[in-house]
Order: structure tokens, then sequence, then C-alpha cells
């Protein structure tokens, strides 16, 4: 295969109009090239406005300011669904923490007075002692002991706790904890646990998992940079109960098979407050409107379709 040759900007625009990509301002562009990359903008964001994909070929009339709006649109969404999921985290790590920490091990000591976090009778062992959970609980202990290990001259409060008491207490661990491990830990705890803050949300704690785990893996797409308009994720989110979420329900039964962002906007409205969700809302329908002034090659109503999304955006949180 031949290697690519490095380009500079002067020749990614020459690049462009070879393309048939119009070019309104080239100062402009240039400004946006230089600041943004032409991999990201045109290789990330170009496929919209392609007839052709296997030869790169734009749609008549396509304007390198469709393209860069699409890009700005994306990053604007990105940032806005970061700030909820990161909500949503705190508000799950908080609730699954505290739920443990009531509890009180084999001998009728409270977990919270020590590192029963890390002893395996604590949590949901299965009576085979070589069954799969047993195995995910062992590699959960291991983490959370080598997240210790690995902030104890990062984290003045982990290693404070492990100096003068022999252990680092659990809420001060979570402060290390991902997503993904949140939920990792909320799997491994015994099933009153697990219930205690599923029932919170009117859902079962497999189904509450479910929901975490494609959260979790939202937060992450999203921080890392990762286009959100088109994400795919192959989960399938269950079917809530018709009368707590009904249209949640009637979403979730016309996207079924469907592993788009719109399930991301389903999940999110379990734990968000009314008021939260219908900013998330409202300020996701402004990207919208934003990006279809600025949208003449294509139609909104295409990007609606990739992300999965209703074009009335304000009806799902009824």
């Amino acid at each position: 295969m031949k290697e690519k040759a490095f380009l500079n900007v002067d020749d990614q625009i020459a690049k462009l109009k070879s393309m048939n990509i119009r070019i309104h301002n080239a100062k402009k562009t240039k400004e946006r090239l230089s600041e943004n990359s032409y991999y990201n903008i045109i290789n990330g964001y170009r496929t919209p406005f392609l007839f052709n994909k296997q030869k790169d070929k734009y749609l008549h009339g396509t304007a390198f300011t469709e393209i860069y709006a699409l890009y700005h649109f994306d990053r604007q969404l990105r940032q806005l669904l970061l700030s909820f999921l990161l909500e949503v985290e705190n508000s799950f790590k908080s609730k699954i923490i505290y739920e443990f920490l009531q509890t009180k091990n084999s001998v009728g000591e409270y977990i919270h007075n020590s590192d029963g976090y890390l002893k395996v009778d604590n949590f949901d062992v299965d009576q085979n002692i070589n069954s799969r959970k047993n195995g995910s609980i062992l590699n959960m202990i291991a983490n959370m002991q080598k997240t210790i290990s690995k902030n104890f001259y990062k984290s003045d409060a982990i290693s404070h706790y492990l100096t003068k008491y022999g252990y680092v207490p659990l809420w001060v661990v979570a402060t290390r904890m991902t997503f993904g491990d949140v939920c990792t830990f909320y799997e491994c705890c015994k099933s009153n646990n697990r219930q205690a803050v599923s029932k919170v949300y009117l859902m079962s704690d497999s189904d509450l998992l479910t929901n975490m785990r494609l959260l979790s893996y939202a937060r992450n797409h999203c921080a890392h940079g990762n286009r959100v308009y088109c994400m795919k994720k192959r989960n399938d989110l269950p079917i809530p109960n018709k009368v707590h979420y009904p249209v949640q329900y009637s979403l979730i039964i016309n996207n079924q098979g469907k592993h788009n962002l719109l399930n991301v906007y389903i999940s999110l409205k379990y734990f968000l407050s009314k008021k939260r969700y219908q900013e998330l809302l409202t300020k996701t329908k402004g990207f919208f409107i934003t990006l279809s002034k600025r949208l003449h090659t294509i139609n909104i109503q295409d990007i609606y379709n990739i992300t999965g999304l209703p074009y009335n955006l304000t009806g799902m949180n009824r």
C-alpha cells in the first residue's frame, strides 16, 4: 500500500477542491484545518455528504463549511453529554457505595468500619468455587488493591489512611474508581444491596446494570473524543415498566435492534431529574437547530436519522 504523503494546509485545501468540495472562505478554512486537523474534520465527518463511499464521491454542492458544522455540532453534543453522564456516574457511585457500607459482615460488624470491600464473603459469592461470578469478585478486589497501591503517592487521603489506620475506607478508594469499576462493583454486590439501589429507579437490578453499562460506554466514548452523533453500541435496552416509563417504553419498542445514540438518551431519562433531562433535550435541540441553518447539501433530518433521535425531542420528557 502506497504511503500517504504529508500535506500542508494549502495542499489540503487544494485536495478538497479537487474533490469538488466548495471553499467559500480560504482564510477561514485554513484556520479551521490548522486548529482541528484535516483528519478530524474531513475523515471524521464526511460520510453523510458522500454518495459513493468507496470512491469518496461527494454530493454536488458540498461545502467545507457544512462538514465543519457537523464536526462542531458533534463536539458540542459530546461535551454536553459528558457533563450529564458524569452526573449520573457520581450519583450511581454514591448510591451503591452508601448501600454497601450500611450492611454488616458475617460477624455482625458494619463494613464501613473496616476494609470489608476487600473481603470476598461480603459479596455475592457463588457456592460453586470455580464459577465465573466468583472470578469476577476476585478480579474486582484485586483491582481495588491495585488502585490503592497505584495511588499511594498520588492521593494524600489514601496514603494518610493506609499509614495511620492500616486500611483505606471504601469512600476514599471510590474517588479513584472509573464508571466501569463502579458497574463491576455493583454487579458483584449481594442481591439485597443491588436491589435496594435499583428500587430507587423502579427497575430490576439486572436492568439497572444493563443501563449503567451502556452509559459507562458512552461516558468513555465522550471522554476520549470519539464521534457521538453516529455512536454505535451493541447493547439493547431492557423493556421498562410501561406504567412508570410510558415514553421510554414506546421509544425502546420502536428502536429495538438499532444500536444508536437514542439508546443513550433513553437510558439517561431514568437517572436525571425531570428538570435536568429537559435541559439536556433543550440544549440538544438547540444544537440541531444551529446545524440545520448551516446545511445545504443534506437535510437536518439525515442527521436525526443517524442519531436515532426523534425530531420532537422535547416529547421524550413527558
